[in-house]
């Protein structure tokens, strides 16, 4: 027996020094004398473990809680292996049992939740943290494993501090700071993720996380060259990953090349045909080729994604049947363009025989009531009894849209005729052709670094005679104004602000109507004024980045949505220069035929 103790002190120290094998060699020649030693099952199937061989640990650790019950590591151990080995319920078992036998050690009730929450028993899993934590309040792995858990419930901020707390008691976590920089991605904050994930990265250039989650953020912020090489290590790390093929599609879309974007969308879906995110991504390339038959399908599984905010309710979806005098809810989603865009199908609706209430983002209500849509609602605020409901972005798929369809008839959107006049007499002081310029969008969208523009890219614009250019501009932005006068001499041009004349959120966008419909042209990027302007039928030109948007479809210089619409794409990545030369050349046939209107008139 001294001699079999002598052994199995030589195993610990070879196990504690890292030499796994070694130390499960010396395992085994214990338990071949000795069969009955619980103790050294045990250690056996932890090495067997750490070494990935699974399927025999399990096998020694069974025998090690058959011959003693009451150790609760040998429950945990055994609990970890089934986990292992996707055994999810035997898994839940062992470490139930576990807590049972220890229920003063926090690791068992850590890892029993990240079982329950795995099983989506988001109480229990809550339960098992809080106890893992009045065991240890300084655990690391119970903080992290509580930010997951609230990361999934939506508890942002909470989240973050689990996260911060865990990182705190242990630095180098790098799960932990992956998991934090995705969620401060999702925030927008993109300095600090940046930050973190750079930091796991250089920590760990073969975590997959790290690696992955470092190339989406770059992508965000139109580092998308960098970013592209990170998503192929991630995949080549873990090629059998569809969330890695969706992301390194995602970085084709963004270089101008949806076709190969599509192959890896499609690709995610063959190794995951239930990836809601592929699914998505999948039906917004094919809305981006005109198929919009498949398109409007995949489109609808970004309800599923995390990344957006598309409210559900108890009542069932409107699935496009008649309504038969039912009350249909219409909610809006995501940014005010796509609600500009959108807000066009509700004559579609009202058209089946119903009562139709629409909920939509406070600031724009004033504007579409003054367009003539009855029973507005705002989308944050309480709303009216209703039978069936469906997001607004999900009618052409629910009308059965193609591209032959599409509504086009402008306009559709209109500012009051009292506030036009008032903002026709302001602008008696500004005569020539007047442009109004829009270059940037929320800074918190995604995309936002690829798709808005810096003010002074629109410098060519300048140039063309009897053109006067007009700021629409209001919030983030506008600031490039003032800066405009510290450019160099001969990069500085003149643009009236109007957009800081504007009335508050309630008149934000009448205003801003009021001012385009006196304008002879609209100048923006991707964003809600450019909805707005097409909307209205007044001329507008959008500049696009390379890999714009679904909407915006591919290689054509019009919109099926907007008849008055002209689009003027990148052809290089991030090359602005080329579109507003483009543009200039453009501006300066349409300004060259101009005449005065009468005074008065209303444009």
């Amino acid at each position: 027996m001294a001699h079999d103790d002598s052994l199995l002190q030589t195993a610990l120290e070879l196990h504690r020094a890292q030499r796994i094998d070694e130390a499960r060699a010396v395992y085994q020649q214990i338990v071949d004398a000795q069969p009955q030693r619980a103790d050294a099952l045990g250690l056996l199937g932890i090495a067997l473990r750490q070494l990935g061989r699974n399927a025999e640990a399990l096998e020694y650790l069974r025998r090690a809680v058959t011959l003693d019950p009451t150790q609760a590591a040998h429950w945990g151990n055994l609990g970890e292996v089934h986990r292992l080995l996707g055994n999810a319920d035997e898994a839940l078992a062992c470490y139930a049992q576990a807590v049972r036998l220890a229920p003063f050690v926090a690791e068992l009730h850590s890892n029993l939740g990240s079982l329950l929450q795995d099983a989506g028993r988001f109480d229990e899993a809550a339960a098992s943290y809080a106890a893992a934590l009045g065991c240890d309040p300084n655990h690391p792995d119970a903080h992290y494993n509580l930010g997951n858990l609230q990361q999934i419930s939506r508890q942002w901020d909470q989240a973050a501090q689990s996260y911060r707390r865990a990182l705190a008691l242990r630095p180098n976590f790098i799960q932990a700071m992956c998991n934090l920089g995705n969620l401060l991605r999702e925030r927008g904050e993109w300095a600090e993720a940046l930050q973190l994930l750079e930091s796991a990265y250089a920590q760990d250039p073969d975590s997959v996380p790290a690696v992955s989650n470092l190339g989406v953020v770059l992508q965000d912020l139109g580092r998308t060259d960098e970013a592209q090489r990170l998503c192929e290590r991630a995949l080549a790390l873990a090629p059998h990953r569809a969330e890695l093929h969706v992301n390194l599609g995602t970085t084709y879309k963004d270089l101008g090349d949806p076709t190969t974007a599509l192959a890896y969308y499609e690709r995610a879906l063959e190794l995951d045909p239930h990836s809601f995110q592929a699914a998505h991504s999948r039906g917004a390339a094919l809305l981006s080729q005109g198929d919009f038959a498949g398109g409007w399908a995949g489109y609808e599984q970004r309800m599923r994604c995390d990344q957006f905010d598309t409210r559900d309710f108890p009542q069932p979806r409107w699935d496009g049947a008649p309504l038969a005098g039912r009350t249909i809810l219409i909610h809006a989603e995501q940014g005010f363009g796509d609600t500009l865009q959108f807000i066009r199908y509700l004559p579609q609706v009202a058209a089946q025989g119903g009562n139709v209430v629409v909920a939509v983002q406070p600031p724009l209500i004033p504007l579409l009531q003054n367009t003539g849509i009855p029973n507005l609602f705002p989308l944050d605020g309480p709303l009216p009894p209703f039978d069936l409901h469906v997001p607004l972005m999900s009618l052409p798929h629910v009308l059965g849209t193609t591209l032959d369809t599409a509504p086009r008839d402008v306009p559709y959107l209109a500012a009051p005729p009292d506030r036009i006049a008032a903002w026709c007499d302001r602008l008696q002081a500004y005569p020539g052709f007047r442009v109004g310029l829009v270059w940037q969008g929320r800074p918190d969208h995604h995309r936002d670094c690829l798709r808005s523009i810096p003010l002074a890219a629109f410098r060519p614009l300048a140039d063309v005679p009897g053109v006067r250019l007009i700021s629409l501009q209001q919030g983030p932005g506008s600031e490039q104004l003032a800066a405009l006068a510290a450019l160099p001499p001969d990069a500085r041009f003149g643009v009236i602000d109007l957009g800081s004349e504007y009335g508050a959120d309630g008149t934000l966008f009448m205003d801003a109507a009021a001012v385009i419909a006196n304008l002879d042209l609209v100048i923006a990027c991707d964003t809600g004024l450019a909805h707005l302007a097409g909307g209205m039928a007044a001329p507008v030109w959008v500049a696009l980045p390379l890999g714009a948007e679904w909407r915006w479809m591919q290689k054509r210089d019009d919109s099926p949505w907007y008849p008055t619409m002209r689009l003027f794409r990148q052809t290089k990545f991030r090359d602005w220069d080329g579109v507003f030369q483009r543009m200039a050349a453009a501006l300066a046939e349409e300004a060259g035929g101009w005449r005065p209107k009468a005074g008065g008139d209303i444009l």
